[in-house]
């Protein structure tokens, strides 16, 4: 994490040359500046609202460790990058197409992709986003929800949900 943490500095620095401000939204399980009382860079600041009351339009670019604000940000059609250590070690494998960022001139490279060409980058989220088979239909999606939601009632009312004994799914 320092050395990520350290990418990050560096990174921020470079961008305040360039009267750009960073922000930075602390993974919620993490949170690894405000539990070590660090301080960010002077360019960037926090903000640790949930996602949902984030308005990801208003953003150049967004970069994020392998989670589902890879997937927000990608449906916002915001040109987004997922970061990943530069040893190698975290499992970036359901992220196939995505732009990774593992290193400053990683990070420098995708802000000026973005901001000169973010169309190249969306296109390859297009397809990253159809290679997952991820239903976008809003109504396709509330009528899958409803059907597990309606599953879940009516394993909860059955005899050996109330027996104790365990259901095998099908």
């Amino acid at each position: 994490r320092q050395a990520s943490m350290m990418d990050f500095g560096s990174s921020c620095s470079v961008l305040a040359k360039r009267a750009e401000t960073v922000c930075l939204r602390p993974h919620p399980g993490g949170q690894f500046l405000t539990r070590n009382d660090i301080a960010p860079p002077a360019n960037a600041r926090l903000d640790d609202r949930p996602i949902y009351d984030i308005d990801l339009r208003g953003f150049t670019y967004g970069i994020s460790a392998p989670s589902s604000v890879v997937l927000d940000m990608v449906l916002a059609d915001l040109p987004t990058a997922l970061w990943a250590d530069p040893e190698g070690v975290m499992d970036i494998d359901n992220y196939e197409g995505m732009t990774v960022i593992r290193h400053r001139s990683d990070w420098l490279a995708f802000y000026r992709d973005a901001c000169l060409r973010p169309e190249i980058i969306r296109a390859r989220q297009r397809r990253f986003v159809e290679q997952t088979g991820m239903p976008l239909d809003p109504a396709d999606v509330r009528r899958r929800f409803g059907d597990l939601l309606e599953l879940a009632v009516y394993r909860a009312d059955a005899p050996a949900a109330r027996s104790g004994m365990g259901a095998m799914a099908c």
